[in-house]
């Protein structure tokens, strides 16, 4: 009589950092040592670091192919266009080997002990979520916006969640199972909802956030303002239609 098969092994944890990049010249490498340094003290037995150059016209490009050299980890992946800052999780997302995946922003803005917190809080729960807890880091205008938007998404989707657009850590599994068609600044609150809607649980945590130097004016773009919108509208329409 054949012995019983052993019982499969748990797949090593890695994560894949998907770092979305526009114009991020100057931040591109500090963002990388802190992001390594995040990595050695988290859970995570391995990493993959997913380099969207988001048709930079300064040198992020060169910066990231520099990286790259150095250390196998890094993959650059070049938009011949400008897709936006949403488009950055799908992307990653089909080029990542990782068990879990979080999208960081290009810029540095968030403090390396925030990343080795968020990378550490694995297994908490199939999600972790960010907020902010130092809001005054931000300008007024972003911080007005940022308020509107999660307490927008928190009334028309039954949810209380401190914020939705951080640099959240989702399982890869449970992300590539989903629907995903947002590629505006919808993007992660997309995912957010879609798990929450599924009972997945959730964990969440403050993050700090350096002093911004400018404000980023991409994000605040009637243009971009008005897709965010229209796609939220779509999502509220479609999970309404779904009944659940």
């Amino acid at each position: 009589m054949p012995g019983a098969n052993p019982s499969e092994q748990p797949a090593p944890l890695m994560v894949s950092v998907v770092v979305a990049c526009h114009n991020e010249a100057d931040n591109l490498e500090p963002l990388y040592h802190g992001l390594i340094k995040a990595v050695a003290v988290s859970p995570f037995q391995g990493c993959e670091i997913l380099i969207i150059d988001d048709a930079s016209s300064d040198g992020t490009h060169e910066v990231a192919q520099a990286l790259a050299s150095r250390d196998d980890r890094v993959k650059v992946i070049r938009n011949p266009i400008n897709q936006g800052f949403g488009a950055s999780l799908q992307i990653g997302l089909g080029q990542a080997h990782g068990t879990h995946l979080t999208v960081l922003p290009g810029d540095n803005e968030i403090a390396e002990e925030s990343v080795a917190r968020l990378l550490s809080a694995v297994g908490r729960a199939d999600l972790v979520t960010c907020y902010n807890a130092t809001p005054r880091a931000r300008h007024l205008l972003r911080r007005v916006l940022s308020r509107a938007f999660t307490e927008i998404n928190n009334l028309l989707f039954v949810c209380r969640l401190k914020y939705f657009n951080g640099p959240n850590l989702y399982r890869v599994d449970q992300l590539r199972a989903l629907p995903l068609r947002c590629r505006s600044l919808l993007f992660n609150a997309e995912a957010v909802i879609r798990l929450l809607r599924q009972g997945r649980s959730v964990y969440q945590m403050g993050m700090s956030t350096r002093p911004q130097r400018k404000i980023r004016t991409s994000s605040l773009r009637l243009a971009n303002l008005r897709t965010v919108a229209q796609d939220l509208a779509k999502l509220f329409w479609e999970l309404r239609g779904l009944g659940r």
